[in-house]
């Protein structure tokens, strides 16, 4: 709601760009969990909180804040498990493996770039 908020107090255009799966994820359990699916992908830092404020960097604080926790990359494998999208990729096990690998990499990239610019009041 913060997010929300915000964008719609900011004096000009303003985005909010929310995380839904739809049904060509066919999660296990279906629609019904996808507030499941969408908890694990905040938590595993798939689909990161963040928000982006112009005019905090008027008033010295960091235009970019990062709401979400680290992310528990532990749990990056249920979350992709619970998509049937995906059950294709598991049957080859080692390329399953590797793309893993590759996505843990991202998310952590991603968000390491994210804690970065949570902290710098002055790029832009």
């Amino acid at each position: 709601m913060k997010a929300m908020r915000e964008a719609e107090a900011f004096p000009g255009p303003s985005i909010v760009i929310g995380f839904c799966p739809c049904i060509a994820w066919h999660l296990r359990g279906g629609l019904k969990e996808s507030l499941t699916a969408e908890k694990l992908g905040v938590e595993t830092g798939f689909w990161p909180l963040y928000r982006f404020n112009p005019e905090k960097r008027d008033r010295g604080e960091p235009p970019c804040s990062l709401d979400s926790e680290p992310p528990k990359f532990d749990n990056l494998n249920k979350f992709l498990s619970m998509q049937g999208r995906f059950s294709e990729a598991r049957k080859d096990k080692a390329m399953y493996e590797a793309l893993m690998s590759h996505l843990k990499d991202n998310v952590q990239k991603r968000y390491h770039v994210l804690e970065l610019l949570s902290k710098e009041t002055q790029y832009m």
